[in-house]
This record gives C-alpha cells, structure tokens and sequence, in this order.
C-alpha cells in the first residue's frame, strides 16, 4: 500500500488534516511495555493538539488491556502487515510507543519518535537525533537489566510519569508545526 492508499484507508476513517499520531504500546517482552490506560491519559493531556490517532494493532495476542482513546478522539485501528506498516509509519507525524520493533521502523520511516524507556539499553537501541523524544526513569543504576528485573515489579516502567510523555509527546506535535499553521505537504491524495 503505497502513501496515498494510507491517506485514503486513514480519511475513509475519520482523517480530515492535521497531525497523525500513531499509538503502539506492545513490546518484545511485557516488561518494556507501559499501562495502556496511561497512553489514553496522555492523549487525554494533549487532545488539544491530536487531531487524529491510529492505534497500531501489531496481532500479537491482545487479552491484555487495550488502548482506550478519549470518546471525542478521531482515531482508527490499523492492522496490517509490515509493508502497509511501514506505509502508514511514512505518513504519520508522531509515534507513541514503547521500547519496540515498531519504534525502529517509525525513526526509519522518518516519523518523529517519542519512546518510552524501562529495562533496555538508551545507547544501543533508542533512536537517535533531535527529532525524537527519549522518557525514562533516571536515575536507573540496574539499566540495562536486559528484561530480568531485579525488583518485584519494573520501576523503570511503572514510575513513569505521564505528563513527562505527554509533554514530550506535546513537543514532538509541534515540531511538526511553523508555531501556528501544522503543514505536511503529504496529506492531500
């Protein structure tokens, strides 16, 4: 699926402009990933800004707890396979996820990145530049535990705060702004 067969799937859902904000809180190992109701806080914090968000479903086993969007939120499910992923990466403006393989492709695709780090190592696997946004716990003196947490519970995720995401999530939007008009020249079909 190329660009515009994104754009078209993603306005046949409720897309009319704006940023896209895609949504991925699955990790390779549960304890890399972060409460799904505090993804839907954080979008809660900066509604103002998201005009629509995809929440990525990666078909791995779901029977944990789902992303659940604000009722006013314009948003989508998108389930797909690794290339139309890498399509819809290549559109989207921002990606809300955990330590994953999702975030890679996102950097790769050129979609500003904010990560949430626990357990893994910062210098070897977040993405790197200034257009991506790294929250984390510090300081993590057990980082990297390589997902063996020595503690009863992963503090490295669990005391993530959410308005530090939603801040960050907050300046990777309007990075992708002139301060007062949001422009990306890809979102017309």
């Amino acid at each position: 699926m190329a660009r515009t067969g994104v754009l078209a799937k993603l306005h046949a859902a409720g897309y009319t402009g704006g940023p896209i904000v895609c949504i991925h809180n699955r990790a390779g190992n549960p304890i890399r990933e972060w409460r799904a109701a505090s993804f839907a806080a954080v979008l809660d914090l900066v509604g103002d800004l998201v005009q629509f968000v995809v929440v990525i479903d990666d078909g791995v086993d779901l029977s944990g707890p789902r992303v659940e969007l604000p009722a006013s939120m314009r948003s989508t499910v998108w389930k797909s396979d690794l290339a139309n992923l890498k399509a819809l990466l290549s559109v989207a403006d921002v990606l809300l996820c955990c330590d994953s393989g999702v975030m890679h492709m996102g950097a790769a695709c050129g979609c500003r990145v904010v990560a949430i780090f626990g357990p893994t190592s910062l210098d070897i696997f977040a993405p790197h530049g200034a257009r991506h946004q790294i929250v984390k716990v510090d300081p993590m003196p057990c980082r990297p535990c390589l997902d063996s947490c020595i503690y009863s519970r992963p503090i490295c995720m669990d005391e993530i705060i959410e308005g530090v995401v939603s801040a960050a999530l907050r300046r990777a939007i309007v990075a992708g702004t002139d301060g007062s008009v949001w422009q990306n020249s890809f979102r017309s079909l």
